[in-house]
Protein backbone atom coordinates (compact mmCIF):
# COMPACT_ATOMS: atom_id res chain seq x y z
CA UNK A 1 0.00 0.00 0.00
CA UNK A 2 1.52 3.31 -1.00
CA UNK A 3 1.88 6.27 1.30
CA UNK A 4 -1.05 8.16 -0.24
CA UNK A 5 -3.50 5.38 0.49
CA UNK A 6 -2.22 5.08 4.05
CA UNK A 7 -2.84 8.81 4.71
CA UNK A 8 -6.29 8.56 3.14
CA UNK A 9 -7.29 5.63 5.34
CA UNK A 10 -5.95 7.37 8.41
CA UNK A 11 -7.99 10.45 7.54
CA UNK A 12 -11.18 8.39 7.20
CA UNK A 13 -10.47 6.64 10.47
CA UNK A 14 -9.89 9.97 12.23
CA UNK A 15 -13.10 11.41 10.83
CA UNK A 16 -15.03 8.35 11.92
CA UNK A 17 -13.60 8.51 15.44
CA UNK A 18 -14.20 12.29 15.67
CA UNK A 19 -17.84 12.04 14.58
CA UNK A 20 -18.54 9.11 16.85
CA UNK A 21 -17.06 11.00 19.78
CA UNK A 22 -18.72 14.38 18.99
CA UNK A 23 -20.78 16.02 21.73
CA UNK A 24 -24.46 15.14 21.65
CA UNK A 25 -27.30 17.54 22.40
CA UNK A 26 -29.87 19.79 20.79
CA UNK A 27 -28.46 21.30 17.63
CA UNK A 28 -31.57 23.33 16.62
CA UNK A 29 -30.96 27.02 17.32
CA UNK A 30 -34.72 27.64 17.56
CA UNK A 31 -35.06 25.27 20.53
CA UNK A 32 -35.11 26.47 24.11
CA UNK A 33 -32.27 24.12 25.04
CA UNK A 34 -30.08 24.71 21.98
CA UNK A 35 -26.47 23.68 22.67
CA UNK A 36 -24.00 25.46 20.37
CA UNK A 37 -21.28 23.00 21.37
CA UNK A 38 -23.27 19.95 20.34
CA UNK A 39 -22.44 18.31 17.03
CA UNK A 40 -24.92 15.45 17.18
CA UNK A 41 -28.64 15.87 17.64
CA UNK A 42 -29.86 13.50 20.36
CA UNK A 43 -33.57 14.31 20.02
CA UNK A 44 -33.66 16.32 23.24
CA UNK A 45 -34.75 19.63 21.72
CA UNK A 46 -37.49 21.46 23.63
CA UNK A 47 -39.53 24.15 21.87
CA UNK A 48 -41.67 27.07 23.00
CA UNK A 49 -45.42 26.52 22.77
CA UNK A 50 -47.25 28.18 19.88
CA UNK A 51 -48.32 31.81 20.04
CA UNK A 52 -52.08 32.43 20.11
CA UNK A 53 -53.85 35.80 20.19
CA UNK A 54 -57.52 36.74 20.36
CA UNK A 55 -59.13 39.01 17.82
CA UNK A 56 -61.64 41.24 19.59
CA UNK A 57 -62.40 41.48 23.30
CA UNK A 58 -61.84 38.70 25.80
CA UNK A 59 -65.20 39.44 27.48
CA UNK A 60 -68.37 39.92 25.42
CA UNK A 61 -71.85 40.99 26.52
CA UNK A 62 -74.65 39.34 24.55
CA UNK A 63 -78.39 39.87 24.71
CA UNK A 64 -80.69 36.92 25.20
CA UNK A 65 -81.34 35.18 21.83
CA UNK A 66 -78.82 37.46 20.08
CA UNK A 67 -76.69 35.77 17.42
CA UNK A 68 -73.00 35.56 18.27
CA UNK A 69 -70.31 36.01 15.62
CA UNK A 70 -66.87 35.08 16.88
CA UNK A 71 -63.96 37.39 16.08
CA UNK A 72 -61.54 34.45 15.89
CA UNK A 73 -57.90 34.03 16.83
CA UNK A 74 -54.45 33.97 15.26
CA UNK A 75 -51.94 31.20 15.99
CA UNK A 76 -48.29 30.79 15.00
CA UNK A 77 -45.76 28.08 15.86
CA UNK A 78 -42.19 28.61 17.05
CA UNK A 79 -40.92 28.46 13.46
CA UNK A 80 -43.18 31.36 12.40
CA UNK A 81 -45.69 29.20 10.54
CA UNK A 82 -49.37 30.21 10.60
CA UNK A 83 -51.29 27.37 12.31
CA UNK A 84 -54.59 29.21 12.82
CA UNK A 85 -56.42 26.56 10.82
CA UNK A 86 -55.31 23.97 13.38
CA UNK A 87 -56.87 25.79 16.35
CA UNK A 88 -59.51 23.75 18.17
CA UNK A 89 -62.51 25.71 19.47
CA UNK A 90 -64.66 24.43 22.33
CA UNK A 91 -67.71 26.42 23.44
CA UNK A 92 -70.61 25.92 25.85
CA UNK A 93 -72.42 29.08 24.71
CA UNK A 94 -76.22 28.97 24.94
CA UNK A 95 -77.74 32.30 23.98
CA UNK A 96 -81.22 31.12 24.98
CA UNK A 97 -80.34 31.18 28.68
CA UNK A 98 -78.73 34.01 30.68
CA UNK A 99 -75.38 33.20 32.23
CA UNK A 100 -71.62 33.23 31.82
CA UNK A 101 -70.19 31.04 29.07
CA UNK A 102 -66.65 30.27 27.94
CA UNK A 103 -65.12 29.70 24.51
CA UNK A 104 -61.72 27.99 24.66
CA UNK A 105 -59.24 28.14 21.77
CA UNK A 106 -56.34 25.65 21.72
CA UNK A 107 -53.43 25.72 19.26
CA UNK A 108 -51.35 22.52 18.86
CA UNK A 109 -48.08 22.51 16.92
CA UNK A 110 -46.05 19.71 15.28
CA UNK A 111 -43.88 19.43 18.38
CA UNK A 112 -46.88 18.45 20.51
CA UNK A 113 -46.90 21.76 22.36
CA UNK A 114 -50.17 23.59 22.93
CA UNK A 115 -51.41 27.02 24.03
CA UNK A 116 -54.93 28.00 25.03
CA UNK A 117 -56.93 31.19 25.44
CA UNK A 118 -60.45 31.81 26.66
CA UNK A 119 -63.18 34.28 25.80
CA UNK A 120 -66.04 34.89 28.25
CA UNK A 121 -69.56 35.50 26.90
CA UNK A 122 -72.08 37.03 29.31
CA UNK A 123 -75.66 36.46 28.15
CA UNK A 124 -78.29 38.63 29.83
CA UNK A 125 -81.73 40.13 29.30
CA UNK A 126 -81.51 43.45 27.42
CA UNK A 127 -84.06 46.16 26.84
CA UNK A 128 -84.68 44.77 23.36
CA UNK A 129 -85.82 41.46 24.89
CA UNK A 130 -88.60 43.23 26.75
CA UNK A 131 -90.32 44.82 23.76
CA UNK A 132 -93.85 43.42 23.75
CA UNK A 133 -97.38 43.84 25.08
CA UNK A 134 -97.97 42.63 28.64
CA UNK A 135 -100.90 41.53 30.73
CA UNK A 136 -100.52 43.20 34.11
CA UNK A 137 -101.83 41.63 37.32
CA UNK A 138 -101.68 44.06 40.23
CA UNK A 139 -103.12 45.32 43.49
CA UNK A 140 -102.43 48.98 42.71
CA UNK A 141 -105.72 50.68 43.56
CA UNK A 142 -106.41 53.83 45.54
CA UNK A 143 -109.56 54.70 47.47
CA UNK A 144 -111.16 57.94 46.34
CA UNK A 145 -113.97 57.76 48.85
CA UNK A 146 -116.88 56.92 46.60
CA UNK A 147 -114.85 54.75 44.24
CA UNK A 148 -111.48 53.16 43.64
CA UNK A 149 -109.09 53.97 40.82
CA UNK A 150 -106.37 51.83 39.31
CA UNK A 151 -102.91 53.36 39.48
CA UNK A 152 -101.74 51.24 36.54
CA UNK A 153 -103.48 49.63 33.58
CA UNK A 154 -104.16 45.92 33.13
CA UNK A 155 -102.50 45.93 29.72
CA UNK A 156 -99.30 47.81 28.92
CA UNK A 157 -96.77 47.86 26.10
CA UNK A 158 -93.00 48.15 26.40
CA UNK A 159 -90.91 49.76 23.64
CA UNK A 160 -87.24 50.72 23.54
CA UNK A 161 -86.27 54.25 24.52
CA UNK A 162 -83.77 56.55 22.91
CA UNK A 163 -81.05 55.93 25.50
CA UNK A 164 -79.10 52.71 26.01
CA UNK A 165 -80.90 50.26 28.34
CA UNK A 166 -83.92 52.56 28.43
CA UNK A 167 -87.50 51.37 27.92
CA UNK A 168 -90.83 53.18 27.72
CA UNK A 169 -93.86 51.60 29.37
CA UNK A 170 -96.80 52.79 27.32
CA UNK A 171 -100.53 52.82 28.27
CA UNK A 172 -99.37 53.05 31.88
CA UNK A 173 -102.75 54.24 33.13
CA UNK A 174 -105.67 56.45 32.09
CA UNK A 175 -103.93 59.56 33.41
CA UNK A 176 -100.40 59.21 31.99
CA UNK A 177 -99.57 57.64 28.63
CA UNK A 178 -96.06 56.37 29.32
CA UNK A 179 -93.34 56.21 31.95
CA UNK A 180 -89.59 55.85 31.53
CA UNK A 181 -87.66 52.91 32.97
CA UNK A 182 -84.07 51.70 32.93
CA UNK A 183 -82.91 48.09 32.60
CA UNK A 184 -79.81 47.11 34.59
CA UNK A 185 -79.06 43.42 34.10
CA UNK A 186 -82.11 41.68 35.60
CA UNK A 187 -83.33 44.79 37.41
CA UNK A 188 -85.75 47.41 36.18
CA UNK A 189 -85.98 50.90 37.65
CA UNK A 190 -89.06 53.03 36.94
CA UNK A 191 -88.38 56.70 37.41
CA UNK A 192 -90.57 58.92 39.52
CA UNK A 193 -93.63 60.10 37.60
CA UNK A 194 -96.29 62.59 38.60
CA UNK A 195 -99.80 62.77 37.20
CA UNK A 196 -103.08 64.43 38.21
CA UNK A 197 -106.43 62.81 38.97
CA UNK A 198 -109.63 64.80 38.70
CA UNK A 199 -110.20 68.36 37.61
CA UNK A 200 -109.26 71.58 39.33
CA UNK A 201 -110.06 72.58 42.01
CA UNK A 202 -110.78 68.97 43.01
CA UNK A 203 -107.70 67.45 41.36
CA UNK A 204 -104.70 66.04 43.20
CA UNK A 205 -101.27 64.86 42.18
CA UNK A 206 -100.07 61.26 42.35
CA UNK A 207 -96.36 60.46 42.49
CA UNK A 208 -95.38 56.91 41.58
CA UNK A 209 -92.08 55.08 41.06
CA UNK A 210 -90.92 51.48 41.19
CA UNK A 211 -88.23 48.85 41.08
CA UNK A 212 -88.55 45.35 39.76
CA UNK A 213 -86.94 42.09 38.79
CA UNK A 214 -86.93 40.47 35.35
CA UNK A 215 -86.99 36.68 35.19
CA UNK A 216 -84.29 34.68 33.39
CA UNK A 217 -86.19 34.36 30.13
CA UNK A 218 -87.34 37.99 29.96
CA UNK A 219 -91.05 37.19 29.73
CA UNK A 220 -92.08 38.14 33.26
CA UNK A 221 -91.40 41.27 35.31
CA UNK A 222 -92.40 41.79 38.93
CA UNK A 223 -92.47 45.47 39.95
CA UNK A 224 -92.92 46.93 43.42
CA UNK A 225 -94.44 50.39 43.14
CA UNK A 226 -94.32 53.23 45.66
CA UNK A 227 -96.97 55.91 45.39
CA UNK A 228 -97.87 59.13 47.17
CA UNK A 229 -101.14 61.05 46.89
CA UNK A 230 -100.30 63.90 49.21
CA UNK A 231 -102.73 64.14 52.14
CA UNK A 232 -104.94 61.35 50.83
CA UNK A 233 -102.75 58.27 50.88
CA UNK A 234 -99.34 56.80 50.27
CA UNK A 235 -98.30 53.19 50.04
CA UNK A 236 -96.87 50.33 48.03
CA UNK A 237 -98.30 47.82 45.61
CA UNK A 238 -97.06 45.05 43.36
CA UNK A 239 -97.59 44.35 39.67
CA UNK A 240 -96.66 41.27 37.65
CA UNK A 241 -96.13 41.81 33.93
CA UNK A 242 -96.63 38.71 31.78
CA UNK A 243 -95.53 38.92 28.15
CA UNK A 244 -98.40 38.18 25.74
Amino acid sequence: MDLYKKYYLLFLLYALIFNSCGKKGCVDSVALNFNPEATQNDGSCVYSPPLINLYGEDTISLCLEEDYIDSGVFAQDVFGEDITSLVEVVSNLDNSNPGEYVITYTALDVNGNSSSLKRVINVSVCSSNLVSTYSVFHDCQINLGITEADLISDSQTIVEGEMQNQILIQDFNQFINQVVATVENKNIIIEQNTFSIGQSPLSFDVVISGTGLINDTGDEIVVNYNYNIGLLEDGTCQATYIKQ
